[in-house]
C-alpha cells in the first residue's frame, strides 16, 4: 500500500516548492475496462521550474491512500489503467500537467492534471 498525500479524485495534488512528491493517477474512467495503458506516458508543463521523473505505469493494481476535501479515502488503481511520476521543485501557485498515453484500443488521450506549488 501506498500513500500519496494531497491528491484527489479531480486529479490535484499539493505540494511544498522544495518537496518531490509521487503523483499517482487513475486514468480507468478514461478507458475501457478492456484497455489498457501501452507504450511510454509522457508528461510535460509550462513551468520551466517543474522537474519530472520517469512515469511508471502501474501494475500490479495498487490500493493508495487519497485526500478528497479532508477526508481520506482509499482508491484502487487496476493494473495498466493508471500511472504514477515523481514531480519536484516548480513556480509557486496551481500548475498544469500535460499526461498524455496510448492506450491498447491505438487510441492517444491527454489529461490535465493540477499541482499546487507552495513555498
Amino acid at each position: 500500500m501506498t500513500t500519496a498525500t494531497c491528491a484527489t479524485a479531480r486529479n490535484i495534488q499539493c505540494k511544498h516548492i522544495e518537496a518531490e512528491v509521487y503523483f499517482w493517477v487513475n486514468l480507468s474512467p478514461m478507458m475501457l475496462s478492456t484497455e489498457s495503458i501501452i507504450g511510454t506516458p509522457t508528461v510535460e508543463s509550462d513551468d520551466p521550474l517543474l522537474t519530472f521523473g520517469a512515469v511508471t505505469i502501474i501494475s500490479p493494481e495498487q490500493i493508495i491512500y487519497s485526500d478528497d476535501e479532508c477526508n481520506i479515502v482509499l482508491t484502487t488503481i487496476e493494473d495498466l489503467q493508471g500511472v504514477y511520476f515523481l514531480v519536484g521543485a516548480g513556480s509557486e501557485g496551481l500548475q498544469t500537467i500535460r499526461l498524455t498515453f496510448e492506450k491498447s484500443s491505438g487510441e492517444t488521450d491527454v489529461i490535465n492534471l493540477l499541482l499546487r506549488v507552495a513555498a
